[in-house]
C-alpha cells in the first residue's frame, strides 16, 4: 500500500494543475474535508463563494450527504442536468428530497439549469425537452420550477470574446440570479444590520440613564458607541457578499458588551 507523505489534519497549498489527481480519485477525495480554488471574475468580486458537490449518481453513498449537507447552508442551489440526460430512480428521490428541504427555507432557493441546450436541433426541440424536464420535476414536488436551459460552451466562448450577453440564455439566466437572489440577499443582511444597530442605540439609552453623575464616563460610552454606529454605516453602502453580514454582526456584538 502507498504511503502518504501527508498527515490528517494538514493543510496543502499546490498548483491547480495538481489538484486533479487528488479530487478524482476516491481513495485521495474522501479524506480531503475541503478544497478551496480561489478564481477571480465578476462573481466572486462580488462576494459569491461557489461550491461543486459530488453528483446524485455516484457509487459512493458519502456524496449524496455531502450535497444535502451543503444544501442547507447555502443562500442558493443549482441542479444542473445535461440535455440528453434521461432521470433515473436516483435523480427522482434526490429531487424528492431536494424539495422536501426547499420547503423549509424562507425563500425558494432552487435553480435548476439544463446544460448544452446548443444540442437541440431547433427551437422546438428544445422546448420539448424543458417541458419534459419541467414535468419530472413536478411529478418529484417540485410546483413552481425556475428551469433555464443554457449552453456552457457558447456562454464561455461570447464571454472569452467579450460579446454581450444580455440577449443570450445566459444573459437571461445571469440577470435573474442577480435580481432575485444576490439582491435579495442584500437586502436580507442589510435588514439584519438595521437592526443590530438600533439594539446598539436601545443600549446605549438603558446605560447612559443607568449611569449616575459620571458625566465623563458617559461621554466616552456615547463616543464609542457613535463610534459603532458610523461604522455600521460605512459597512452597509459598501457592503458585500463576502464581507457579508457574519463580520458586521460579530462588531456590533462586541460593542453590547458595556
Amino acid at each position: 500500500m502507498e504511503q502518504s507523505p501527508w498527515k490528517l489534519g494538514e493543510e496543502l497549498t499546490m498548483p491547480l494543475p495538481e489538484l486533479h489527481d487528488l479530487v478524482a480519485k476516491e481513495e485521495k477525495a474522501c479524506l480531503l474535508q475541503e478544497v478551496i480554488v480561489y478564481y477571480d471574475c465578476e462573481w466572486t468580486k462580488r462576494g459569491v463563494e461557489l461550491v461543486d458537490t459530488p453528483g446524485v449518481n455516484s457509487i459512493h453513498g458519502r456524496h449524496t450527504n455531502v450535497a444535502f449537507e451543503q444544501m442547507r447552508v447555502s443562500d442558493a442551489i443549482f441542479y444542473l442536468t445535461y440535455y440528453n440526460h434521461a432521470f433515473s430512480k436516483a435523480d427522482q428521490y434526490f429531487l424528492q428530497q431536494m424539495g422536501k428541504v426547499n420547503e423549509t427555507f424562507e425563500q425558494d432557493k432552487l435553480y435548476f439549469i439544463i446544460n448544452a441546450s446548443d444540442l437541440a436541433n431547433s427551437p422546438q426541440e428544445l422546448n420539448g425537452v424543458k417541458n419534459h424536464v419541467k414535468e419530472q420535476l413536478k411529478v418529484n414536488g417540485l410546483k413552481e420550477p425556475r428551469l433555464f436551459a443554457l449552453s456552457s460552451k457558447k456562454g464561455l466562448e461570447a464571454k472569452q470574446k467579450k460579446e454581450v450577453l444580455d440577449q443570450s440564455s445566459f444573459g437571461v439566466f445571469e440577470d435573474h440570479f442577480r435580481e432575485h437572489t444576490i439582491e435579495e440577499l442584500k437586502h436580507l443582511n442589510l435588514l439584519s444590520i438595521k437592526g443590530k444597530a438600533e439594539e446598539i442605540l436601545n443600549k446605549i439609552d438603558d446605560t447612559l440613564s443607568g449611569m449616575a453623575g459620571d458625566k465623563e464616563e458617559k461621554e466616552r460610552q456615547l463616543a464609542r458607541q457613535t463610534a459603532t454606529i458610523q461604522r455600521l454605516g460605512k459597512e452597509a453602502e459598501n457592503f458585500s457578499l463576502q464581507k457579508g453580514k457574519g463580520e458586521v454582526l460579530r462588531e456590533s456584538d462586541s460593542s453590547l458588551l458595556i
